[in-house]
Parts: structure tokens; sequence; C-alpha cells
């Protein structure tokens, strides 16, 4: 039989996620406490077999709830970043998770729960290849339409991203890439351009870097707080990464790279 149990301990929630498949950063303690600064409290999930609880577990939903005001009424809205996380996309555990879900919001009286859990519907191999469909991402859109869930309008995150496998050698990837690609590669090599590990004092330069990118590409960010507060809290916890390249000693360009599991973003 399968329960549900909430945790309190970091540890043992790093332990339960990082164990299923697509454990994302999103779903780490950390990112619960970041954004508990922003008026969400995170409540974590997991789900295990009462039988054999050494199995592990089976699921795990990281829940942000917010609690929200209209006159004399008080509601509240849920949110599962990137989750639930599920071990296999069988019916019966995503089907005991969602109905867990769903009665925790009732009794929370949120007017919605939105989830993203991270599990492709389909995919292609490469820019010009035919899209493949993924059974086990149609079989969970099957049961979630079932159950009464329908794709929201508005998406928090992307709902489309490239995976790279990095298992092969640098050499590898590169003759992976196509010939204009390799050669911007080399030609700033060559130029002097160099790509160094960022520290928390880089963290102003990053922002910007993405504030005028926001600006030339028309698209909306929050302040340079909330960045700072989210990407110094997973450098800090070691889940985070920044580098910068450099022309002559100036930046130029800069990524903030976030690990989890067995993924980076």
């Amino acid at each position: 039989m399968i329960r549900a149990r909430l945790v309190s301990s970091a540890q043992a929630w790093h332990t339960a996620v990082s164990s299923l498949p697509a454990a994302n950063f999103m779903q780490a303690w950390e990112w619960g406490e970041f954004k508990s600064r922003y008026g969400w409290r995170p409540e974590r999930w997991v789900w295990a077999d009462e039988v054999d609880p050494a199995g592990g577990a089976l699921a795990a939903a990281q829940v942000l709830e917010r609690r929200l005001s209209l006159g004399p009424l008080t509601f509240s809205v849920a949110y599962v970043p990137k989750g639930p996380l599920f071990r296999s996309h069988g019916d019966a555990i995503p089907d005991r998770v969602l109905a867990d879900l769903e009665a925790q919001a009732r009794l929370r009286r949120a007017i919605q729960i939105k989830i993203d859990p991270d599990i492709p519907q389909a995919s292609r191999g490469a820019e010009e290849a035919p899209e493949q469909t993924h059974a086990e991402g149609e079989q969970l859109a099957a049961l979630l339409a079932r159950r009464g869930w329908r794709p929201s309008p508005e998406q928090v995150q992307f709902r489309s991203t490239v995976v790279l496998d990095l298992a092969p050698t640098e050499d590898a990837l590169l003759g992976a890439m196509k010939q204009k690609t390799r050669y911007n590669i080399r030609l700033a090599a060559r130029k002097g351009v160099v790509v160094r590990q960022g520290a928390l004092t880089d963290l102003p330069t990053l922002y910007r870097m993405f504030a005028a990118t926001a600006h030339r590409d028309g698209f909306i960010i929050r302040d340079e707080a909330y960045y700072d507060a989210a990407w110094g809290a997973f450098i800090r916890a070691g889940l985070a990464q920044a580098f910068v390249a450099e022309s002559e000693g100036h930046p130029i360009a800069a990524v903030i790279v976030f690990f989890y599991a067995r993924r980076a973003w």
C-alpha cells in the first residue's frame, strides 16, 4: 500500500528526491526555502510502499502554497514546480499522488493547484528529425485528463527545452555540432576569450548582463535582489556555479549553471 508522509529534514528530502529519475533543482530543499522569502510556504511530501519502506521513495512533491485575501475571503494557490516526481509512470503511483494533491488542495481551500512534471511527451533527436512521442508522457497526460486536470494557458516554466548528453568526450560533442558553431567556438579561443569560474562577487555583473539581454529581447525579469538571493543560495549550497567569459579582462558573457542529482541546467 502506498502511503504519503511529510518530510521535515533537508537530508531526508534530498535523499528521496535525488533518487527519482526526473529530479529537478526546483524540487530541491533550497528552492523551497528560497521561495519562502517571497510569500510561499513549502510543504514536502514523499510517497513510499508501506509494506516495504526500505524500498525508497516512489514519488515526491514539493508543494508551494501562497495564502491570498480578497476582502473577507481567504484562499490559497498551490504550485508544484517541475514536479511531482515519480519512480515509474504506471497509473497506480501517479494516480495516488494526484489524488492526495487534490485532497490537500481542497483541504486548504486552494482555488487552483498547478503542476509541471518534467516528463517528456514528445521529442526529436535533431532539428530536422521527425517528432517522437514518449509513452510515459502520453500516459501521464491521459491520466491527468481523466482526473479533470487541464493544460494551463499560462506556462510558468518553458514547455520545451534541449537536453544534451554530457557522457561523450568534448571532441565528440564538438563533432556533433554544426561546422559554423565549431568555427565560432574556436575563433573565440583564438581571439583570446577565456572562460573562468565566477564567484558571489560576480553576481552583480551577471544581473547587469541579464537585464541588458531582457531589455534587448523584450522579456520581463525580476529585480536584482530576487536573483541575488536565488543564485547566492544555490552557489553557497554547492548546487550552482557561475561562469564568466572575458576578453582582455572585461566580462562579455556569463551564465549560471544549476546542478541537482544527475542533471544540470
